[in-house]
């Protein structure tokens, strides 16, 4: 006869037997707010998207914010699985170690201006020339404006965080930034400034289609993100949790 601690046991694995785990994904990011920000409520855009479409994949989630040379390292060392929020074409050097989800948005590059500095809209970027404008260290800038920096015509002057441009363009130390439309967006309010003491001077034609990568290891994983981040574009999804975290920003005149 059945002892009563057998049966228990039994009853036991038989009820963990018929549960299923899903499989985590590590997701990894560096700190770029608000596309990727420390873990909490509001990690930021790129990992609401990525969760939510892992979660919608049948996917638990972990999450690490590192510092950007780090999480790299992490990604070559296949100790995350997916990088939440990165453009294929700057990751040309891991092609062999990465792949991608469909992209599932754009940013768009700015040239934002104090709205009292008398500076005019404008779609031609000679109108620039003899202007100061903020920049991010090392970054390449498109559509003529890098050409124009080294010839002198514009004046470039670079700084290591966006915060830090947005507080000389808010101290009339620069004439303008060059800045992510959502960002500037997103730090113009965190910072404390008006919005509305800001205006949109110029927009980049050039965009960047940005994407989750993943590690080859785990590239099975990729139909059932796209199918999820497709029906969250449909569903509207992503733009609610791309306005959650932009508002309202500066507008052209």
């Amino acid at each position: 006869m059945m002892s009563v601690r057998f049966i228990a046991i039994m009853a036991v694995l038989s009820v963990f037997g018929n549960m299923s785990f899903a499989e985590e994904l590590r997701l990894g990011a560096y700190d770029q707010p608000p596309y990727m920000m420390k873990e909490g409520e509001n990690p930021g855009i790129c990992a609401d998207i990525v969760r939510e479409a892992a979660g919608r994949a049948g996917y638990d989630t972990s999450y690490k914010l590192l510092p950007h040379k780090r999480e790299l390292i992490y990604f070559v060392e296949n100790r995350i699985d997916v990088e939440t929020c990165v453009s294929p074409e700057w990751r040309s050097k891991y092609r062999e170690i990465s792949a991608y989800t469909e992209a599932f948005f754009n940013t768009e590059n700015v040239v934002i201006a104090r709205k009292d500095s008398g500076m005019a809209t404008t779609g031609d970027i000679r109108d620039f020339r003899g202007k100061t404008l903020g920049t991010i260290l090392g970054y390449f800038i498109t559509d003529g404006f890098q050409e124009e920096f080294e010839a002198g015509r514009i004046i470039r002057e670079d700084v290591a965080t966006q915060d830090k441009n947005i507080r000389k363009l808010a101290a009339g130390r620069f004439d303008g930034i060059i800045i992510d439309r959502i960002t500037g967006s997103y730090l113009i309010r965190q910072l404390g400034f008006n919005p509305a003491d800001f205006r949109t001077a110029y927009v980049f034609e050039t965009k960047s289609l940005l994407a989750a990568r993943i590690h080859k290891s785990r590239e099975d994983v990729i139909p059932k993100l796209n199918r999820a981040l497709a029906e969250m574009k449909k569903d509207g999804t992503i733009d609610k949790i791309i306005s959650k975290y932009m508002g309202t920003g500066p507008k052209n005149e």
